[in-house]
Order: structure tokens, then sequence, then C-alpha cells
């Protein structure tokens, strides 16, 4: 019996490794296209979603799961440059969907162990909540993170 519990169990470790899907290869800067006939520089919020799916897929909860470390690094790599550019963009008067973005990827961020990263999920969450107070999605996933981050005792009940 203690052969076949210590089998499942690593059966049960392994299978999860095995069934991780590749992290993608992405070019952060590919976030940006330029425009020269308008001489300006906009967001390509196509990719910038791309590479956020793909992140959610690995670690949109915590642990997160990678098919390899070299994924997991790449991945944390891209995570610090996206969070850093998000957080250039989303100061003076932030559009509400970049301001959203960056707290989601500030969550993703804390789920692979990046310092100072839930600080700046709650951060952008409270600024967003005061802002949009009615708006049950950000509701939502502002609780979803609390929750999951140990912090559900700071959960705003309606």
């Amino acid at each position: 019996m203690k052969n076949i519990t210590i089998l499942i169990v690593f059966l049960c470790s392994i299978s999860s490794t095995v069934n991780a899907i590749p992290y993608g290869n992405y070019d952060v800067h590919q976030i940006f296209n330029k425009v020269p006939e308008k001489h300006q520089i906009e967001l390509n919020l196509k990719y910038l979603d791309q590479m956020t799916k793909d992140l959610d897929v690995h670690a949109e909860t915590y642990p997160p799961l990678f098919d390899c470390d070299s994924d997991k690094q790449r991945a944390t790599e891209d995570i610090k440059k996206l969070t850093d550019l998000l957080a250039i963009l989303k100061n003076g008067d932030p559009d509400k969907l970049i301001m959203f973005r960056a707290a989601h990827l500030n969550v993703i961020a804390h789920n692979l162990d990046i310092p100072l990263a839930a600080v700046k999920a709650d951060s952008i969450y409270r600024q967003l909540t005061t802002k949009y107070p009615a708006d049950a999605q950000l509701s939502y996933f502002y609780g979803l993170f609390l929750a999951t981050s140990n912090q559900s005792d700071r959960a705003i009940f309606f």
C-alpha cells in the first residue's frame, strides 16, 4: 500500500510538469508600433494581450507552472519589463484599461515572486476602485487578488 501511495504522489508530481505548455518567445519592444506618417509610437494592445494571455496560462495562480526553468526565467524577465513599461504609461491621467492591465500584470509578477509586485498591484487596484467604485469586474479581480495573496481580510463587501 505504501508503494502505491508513493507511486501516485510521484506520478502526480511529474504529470503537472509534463502537461505544462511551453512559454512563448516574445520581444517586449513589439508592444510599441512606430507610425512614421504620424511621427508617433502607438501601443500594440493585441501583442500585449497575447503576452498576458500566455503569462496567465503559466502564472495566473501560485505556484506558477512552466515547462522548464528557462521558460520561467524568460517569463520573469518579460513580466519585469512589461510592468516597468506599464508603470510609465500609467503616469498622469492613465486610461482605465492600461491601469487594469498594469494591475493584472503585477499580480502575475507577484505569482512569479517578484519583490513588491503585490504592493504595486494593490496600489493600482485601490486607485481603480476609488475612481470606478461601481465596476463589478474590477471589484471581482481585486477581490481575487486579495484572496490569493492572503489578504482576504481587506476585501470590500457589497
